[in-house]
């Protein structure tokens, strides 16, 4: 009996287990611009002043040479984020 419990317990928990992983720092930037572009839609409006600044046509970290947190881009500020204060 105790064996039969152990290998179901043993099944069970290889079935049902994942591994969890980061995100790599291009999908939290595409979450930004979904977030905006979902906003957007919802209003029913553009948001000019915001849009400016979330950074649409953006990809990436920056230049290297750069200060990535004075750009004001959200999406460079989420790069620079999950490369320097990974948690």
């Amino acid at each position: 009996m105790k064996i039969l419990k152990l290998t179901m317990f043993l099944l069970l928990m290889v079935l049902f287990s994942k591994n969890v992983f980061g995100h790599k720092e291009w999908v939290h930037q595409h979450i930004a611009r979904e977030a905006y572009y979902f906003l957007e839609n919802q209003l029913g409006f553009e948001l000019t002043e915001f849009k400016s600044h979330i950074g649409l046509s953006y990809y990436g970290y920056g230049v290297p040479d750069y200060d990535p947190w004075n750009t004001g881009l959200v999406v460079v500020g989420e790069w620079a984020e999950d490369e320097n204060d990974i948690i």
